[in-house]
This record gives C-alpha cells, sequence and structure tokens, in this order.
C-alpha cells in the first residue's frame, strides 16, 4: 500500500511539473502574440472621447488619442455644447492631429444624462464605415500601444 501511495505521488508531481511548464509556454506564446502583428484583420476603428470643461492635463491627454501605434482609426470629440471651454483644446488637438479628427456636437440632453447623450448622438453619426467602438473618456492617458493591445 505505501508503494502505491508513493507512486501516486510521484505521478502527482510530474503533472503539477508538467503543467507548470505548459503554462510557461503558453505565457511566453502570448507574450510573442501581443507584440507581433495582427496580420491580415485590422478593422477600422472609431475611438469616442466625450469632453467638458477644462481638467489638468486635457490637452496632454488628448494628444495621446492621436498617437496610437496603429493605422487604421479615427477619433471623435465629442462636446454638449460649442461653448464648452475644451473646444479651444480639442480645435488644436485637431489641427496637429497625424490622424483624422472630427468634432461632434451633441447639443442638450433630452431624458439622460449629458455624458451619455453626447456619446448616443457621436454613434448615431458615425459612418457605417466602422467596425470597432472604442469608448475613452477625456481624463484618461492611454500609452501608444493601448489600442493594439484593446
Amino acid at each position: 500500500m505505501e508503494t502505491l501511495f508513493y507512486l501516486l505521488a510521484i505521478i502527482q508531481i510530474l503533472l503539477g511539473a508538467y503543467l507548470v511548464w505548459q503554462g510557461m509556454r503558453w505565457l511566453a506564446y502570448v507574450r510573442r502574440r501581443l507584440y507581433s502583428d495582427p496580420g491580415f484583420y485590422a478593422p477600422r476603428v472609431a475611438v469616442l472621447c466625450p469632453c467638458k470643461g477644462i481638467e489638468p492635463g486635457l490637452e496632454r491627454n488628448l494628444v495621446s488619442l492621436t498617437e496610437f501605434e496603429r493605422q487604421n482609426y479615427e477619433v471623435f470629440f465629442i462636446l454638449a455644447s460649442e461653448k464648452d471651454p475644451a473646444r479651444s483644446i480639442v480645435e488644436r488637438v485637431a489641427k496637429s492631429s497625424r490622424v483624422k479628427t472630427n468634432t461632434v456636437i451633441a447639443g442638450n440632453p433630452v431624458n439622460c444624462g449629458e455624458k451619455v447623450n453626447n456619446l448616443r448622438i457621436a454613434v448615431e453619426q458615425l459612418p457605417e464605415e466602422f467596425d470597432v467602438l472604442v469608448f475613452t473618456d477625456s481624463d484618461g492617458r492611454p500609452g501608444k500601444h493601448w489600442l493594439h493591445y484593446l
């Protein structure tokens, strides 16, 4: 009986070691794929960013949305009104952007919050050419690879 116990214990240890090795191989595969080209699949992406007022770092945050390591995307800055203080910054960022940017004026909300209204209006006005919609906020500063990882 004792021999059977030791045999099963050794099998369990070997199986555990094999599974750890397989897990490490899988982790290495995932890390390689993160930095590789996605291949032929490159969907058209719309990055939607509602903006309201001037907050610390707003211009740098918006500029980071135009600097992704990706080619096939457009940025949509959404404002509730033309008088929003963020509009001047949005226009300055759009003017210096290397990717196509659009400014959407959503208007006053009806029966919903302002941010929800801004996003709803922007989605309704999007051309059908976009395969993927990415929603982000103006107070975040994603890195250059964020859109690729997403």
